[in-house]
Protein backbone atom coordinates (compact mmCIF):
# COMPACT_ATOMS: atom_id res chain seq x y z
CA UNK A 1 0.00 0.00 0.00
CA UNK A 2 1.39 3.63 -1.22
CA UNK A 3 1.89 5.91 1.69
CA UNK A 4 -0.15 8.65 0.50
CA UNK A 5 -3.28 5.66 0.14
CA UNK A 6 -3.18 5.29 3.71
CA UNK A 7 -2.28 8.84 5.18
CA UNK A 8 -4.80 10.12 7.26
CA UNK A 9 -4.39 12.55 9.76
CA UNK A 10 -6.54 10.87 12.79
CA UNK A 11 -3.71 7.95 12.32
CA UNK A 12 -0.51 9.52 11.50
CA UNK A 13 -1.19 11.96 14.55
CA UNK A 14 -2.31 8.96 16.92
CA UNK A 15 1.34 7.44 16.13
CA UNK A 16 2.98 10.54 16.37
CA UNK A 17 1.90 10.57 19.85
CA UNK A 18 2.60 7.04 20.79
CA UNK A 19 6.40 7.70 20.00
CA UNK A 20 6.16 10.77 21.66
CA UNK A 21 4.78 9.36 24.83
CA UNK A 22 7.38 6.11 24.37
CA UNK A 23 10.26 9.12 24.28
CA UNK A 24 8.63 10.71 27.53
CA UNK A 25 8.67 7.28 29.54
CA UNK A 26 11.77 6.16 28.48
CA UNK A 27 13.49 9.54 29.52
CA UNK A 28 10.69 9.79 32.89
CA UNK A 29 13.51 8.81 35.57
CA UNK A 30 15.35 11.78 34.30
CA UNK A 31 11.96 14.29 33.47
CA UNK A 32 10.53 13.94 36.82
CA UNK A 33 13.84 13.59 39.17
CA UNK A 34 17.07 15.42 39.04
CA UNK A 35 19.20 12.79 38.04
CA UNK A 36 21.45 12.68 34.91
CA UNK A 37 23.31 9.78 32.90
CA UNK A 38 26.47 9.54 34.44
CA UNK A 39 28.46 6.34 33.08
CA UNK A 40 31.38 6.16 31.24
CA UNK A 41 32.81 9.47 29.35
CA UNK A 42 29.90 11.47 30.35
CA UNK A 43 30.98 12.33 34.01
CA UNK A 44 34.38 12.61 33.76
CA UNK A 45 35.00 14.40 30.12
CA UNK A 46 31.59 14.81 28.02
CA UNK A 47 29.63 16.89 30.50
CA UNK A 48 32.93 19.51 31.50
CA UNK A 49 33.07 19.70 28.10
CA UNK A 50 29.71 20.57 27.16
CA UNK A 51 29.64 22.97 30.56
CA UNK A 52 32.53 24.90 29.13
CA UNK A 53 30.79 25.17 25.31
CA UNK A 54 27.63 25.99 27.38
CA UNK A 55 29.16 29.01 29.47
CA UNK A 56 31.26 30.08 26.28
CA UNK A 57 27.71 30.17 24.24
CA UNK A 58 26.19 32.29 27.53
CA UNK A 59 29.07 34.75 27.38
CA UNK A 60 28.90 35.31 23.51
CA UNK A 61 32.62 34.10 22.86
CA UNK A 62 33.84 31.32 20.57
CA UNK A 63 34.87 28.65 22.66
CA UNK A 64 38.20 28.69 22.15
CA UNK A 65 40.33 27.12 24.77
CA UNK A 66 39.19 24.41 27.86
CA UNK A 67 41.74 25.74 30.68
CA UNK A 68 40.26 22.98 33.57
CA UNK A 69 40.83 19.52 31.30
CA UNK A 70 43.81 17.85 30.69
CA UNK A 71 45.96 20.75 31.81
CA UNK A 72 44.09 23.01 28.90
CA UNK A 73 42.87 22.28 25.28
CA UNK A 74 41.52 23.80 22.59
CA UNK A 75 37.64 23.18 22.78
CA UNK A 76 36.45 24.49 19.33
CA UNK A 77 38.94 22.21 17.21
CA UNK A 78 37.86 19.06 19.47
CA UNK A 79 34.52 17.80 17.37
CA UNK A 80 33.33 15.91 20.40
CA UNK A 81 32.56 19.68 21.64
CA UNK A 82 29.84 20.69 18.79
CA UNK A 83 30.53 23.81 19.06
CA UNK A 84 28.73 24.27 15.24
CA UNK A 85 26.09 21.86 15.58
CA UNK A 86 23.00 23.71 15.90
CA UNK A 87 20.98 21.62 18.50
CA UNK A 88 23.45 22.44 21.26
CA UNK A 89 21.88 25.78 21.18
CA UNK A 90 19.87 24.17 23.72
CA UNK A 91 22.72 25.11 26.54
CA UNK A 92 21.42 28.91 25.74
CA UNK A 93 17.77 27.95 26.04
CA UNK A 94 18.05 25.85 29.28
CA UNK A 95 19.75 26.02 32.71
CA UNK A 96 22.58 23.06 32.10
CA UNK A 97 21.26 20.03 33.61
CA UNK A 98 18.11 20.73 31.94
CA UNK A 99 19.44 21.06 28.83
CA UNK A 100 21.56 17.94 29.05
CA UNK A 101 18.01 15.96 29.52
CA UNK A 102 16.70 17.85 26.92
CA UNK A 103 19.25 17.33 24.28
CA UNK A 104 19.13 13.86 25.03
CA UNK A 105 15.20 14.08 24.52
CA UNK A 106 15.67 15.36 21.30
CA UNK A 107 17.78 13.36 20.14
CA UNK A 108 15.90 10.42 20.66
CA UNK A 109 12.87 12.04 19.16
CA UNK A 110 14.61 13.12 16.10
CA UNK A 111 15.65 9.52 15.59
CA UNK A 112 12.28 7.79 16.43
CA UNK A 113 10.48 10.42 14.12
CA UNK A 114 12.55 10.14 11.34
CA UNK A 115 12.52 6.44 11.11
CA UNK A 116 8.87 6.60 11.27
CA UNK A 117 8.54 9.06 8.03
CA UNK A 118 11.30 7.19 6.24
CA UNK A 119 8.97 3.79 7.15
CA UNK A 120 6.59 5.85 5.70
CA UNK A 121 7.80 7.02 2.84
CA UNK A 122 8.84 3.37 1.84
CA UNK A 123 5.31 2.45 1.89
CA UNK A 124 5.05 0.48 5.04
CA UNK A 125 1.73 -0.07 7.30
CA UNK A 126 1.47 2.80 9.59
CA UNK A 127 1.95 -0.05 12.77
CA UNK A 128 5.12 -1.70 11.33
CA UNK A 129 6.55 1.78 10.44
CA UNK A 130 5.77 2.74 14.40
CA UNK A 131 7.10 -0.36 15.34
CA UNK A 132 10.40 -0.22 12.72
CA UNK A 133 10.91 3.78 14.83
CA UNK A 134 10.31 2.86 18.18
CA UNK A 135 13.33 -0.36 17.63
CA UNK A 136 15.54 1.96 16.03
CA UNK A 137 15.30 4.76 18.57
CA UNK A 138 15.45 2.67 21.77
CA UNK A 139 17.21 -0.34 19.96
CA UNK A 140 20.78 -1.67 21.01
CA UNK A 141 22.39 0.52 18.24
CA UNK A 142 20.98 3.64 19.31
CA UNK A 143 20.73 3.10 23.29
CA UNK A 144 24.76 2.18 23.59
CA UNK A 145 25.65 5.27 22.10
CA UNK A 146 24.08 7.41 24.59
CA UNK A 147 27.52 7.71 26.44
CA UNK A 148 28.89 8.64 23.46
CA UNK A 149 26.67 12.29 22.80
CA UNK A 150 28.89 13.05 19.23
CA UNK A 151 28.35 9.54 17.79
CA UNK A 152 24.43 9.05 19.02
CA UNK A 153 23.75 12.50 17.91
CA UNK A 154 24.84 12.00 14.50
CA UNK A 155 23.43 8.49 14.35
CA UNK A 156 20.04 9.77 14.94
CA UNK A 157 20.09 11.71 11.52
CA UNK A 158 20.52 8.83 9.33
CA UNK A 159 16.85 8.20 8.85
CA UNK A 160 16.05 11.62 7.86
CA UNK A 161 19.25 11.93 5.67
CA UNK A 162 17.73 8.82 4.04
CA UNK A 163 14.70 10.64 3.54
CA UNK A 164 15.93 13.39 2.06
CA UNK A 165 17.99 11.34 -0.21
CA UNK A 166 15.41 9.79 -1.42
CA UNK A 167 13.24 12.00 -1.89
CA UNK A 168 15.92 14.06 -3.95
CA UNK A 169 16.89 11.16 -6.07
CA UNK A 170 13.50 10.45 -7.12
CA UNK A 171 12.75 14.21 -7.56
CA UNK A 172 15.34 14.17 -10.09
CA UNK A 173 14.43 10.89 -12.01
CA UNK A 174 10.48 12.03 -12.23
CA UNK A 175 12.25 15.46 -13.53
CA UNK A 176 10.07 17.01 -10.52
CA UNK A 177 12.52 20.32 -10.46
CA UNK A 178 10.23 22.15 -7.79
CA UNK A 179 10.18 19.03 -5.83
CA UNK A 180 14.56 18.74 -6.43
CA UNK A 181 14.74 22.77 -5.15
CA UNK A 182 12.41 21.84 -2.21
CA UNK A 183 14.56 18.62 -1.04
CA UNK A 184 18.04 19.74 -1.84
CA UNK A 185 17.86 22.03 0.91
CA UNK A 186 16.31 19.89 3.55
CA UNK A 187 19.48 17.42 2.40
CA UNK A 188 21.70 19.80 2.59
CA UNK A 189 21.07 20.88 6.19
CA UNK A 190 20.76 17.18 7.13
CA UNK A 191 24.05 16.57 6.14
CA UNK A 192 25.05 20.28 7.48
CA UNK A 193 23.35 19.26 11.07
CA UNK A 194 25.67 16.49 11.85
CA UNK A 195 28.11 17.05 14.84
CA UNK A 196 31.28 16.90 13.03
Amino acid sequence: MDYQEENNFPGELAALSILVLMVLVFFSEMIFTSKIPLFRDLGPSTYPMMLSLAQSLERGELPLWEPRLAMGFPLLANFQSGAFYLPNLVYLAFPFSTAIKASFILHTLIAALGAYFLARYWGFLRPIALIGSLLFAFGGFTVSLLNLPTHFQAAVWLPWLLLTTERGMRSIEAGNWRAVARWGPAFAVTLGIFPR
